[in-house]
């Protein structure tokens, strides 16, 4: 007889408000529709799926992407290797990739999110946003800043359409290799404009800026 390798698939049902917490070596985890007050689940070689999950959630995953969808509750993402997508969340989000890029949309809740290697999009997103990436690009679409927020990017450039008036705004944004642009008020190296109660803070080393 010869040994056989073969795949398989646990499926499990928990009752409403059970604690969660999944921990693979290899393979896919998805979850969805759970109500829990607290979910946590980790893969060193594989993807995350969650879907209409309540609760303080907290995933990770070594080598593999994160694909979040409809998330009520506070969120904590962090992969090493693999991109991380999240889709209506209501709640705060703390986000981070060592190489992949990230893409938020339809987010209501303060955002902290860093890239080491790769791009970072938002998509309808409202709250405070502290968004920075090594290498790669930050591009926002109809984003409504509530606080203080910074975008920063070592190597990449940075274009954010906000959703505010711009008259609520105070900018404060550096370059050492590209233009800056706030509205119709253009810089080289440094500019200030607005006054604002609130604070954007933008700086790149090397990409030009515009938030319009």
């Amino acid at each position: 007889l010869f040994p056989t390798r073969g795949r398989g698939k646990l499926v499990f049902q928990v009752p409403r408000g059970i604690d969660l917490e999944i921990e693979t070596s290899s393979g896919t985890v998805s979850i969805q529709d759970i109500d829990s007050d607290s979910v946590e689940v980790s893969a060193s070689s594989g993807s995350i799926r969650l879907s209409a999950v309540s609760g303080e959630i907290d995933v990770e995953s070594s080598s593999g992407g994160l694909y979040l969808d409809r998330i009520d509750g506070a969120l904590r993402a962090q992969s090493t290797s693999g991109r991380i997508e999240v889709n209506f969340l209501d709640g705060d989000l703390a986000a981070s990739a060592s190489s992949g890029s990230i893409r938020l949309s339809g987010i209501t809740g303060d955002i902290d999110t860093v890239a080491s290697s790769g791009r970072i999009e938002l998509d309808s997103v409202r709250g405070r946003v502290r968004a920075e990436t090594s290498s790669g690009s930050i591009n926002g679409d109809n984003v409504w800043i509530t606080d203080d927020s910074v975008f920063k990017t070592s190597s990449g450039g940075i274009d954010i359409d906000l959703e505010n008036p711009l008259s609520t705004f105070q900018f404060s944004l550096s370059s050492s290799s590209g233009s800056l642009k706030a509205g119709e008020i253009r810089g080289n190296k440094a500019l200030q404009a607005g006054s604002g109660s609130i604070r954007i803070t933008g700086n790149s080393s090397s990409g030009s800026q515009r938030y319009r």
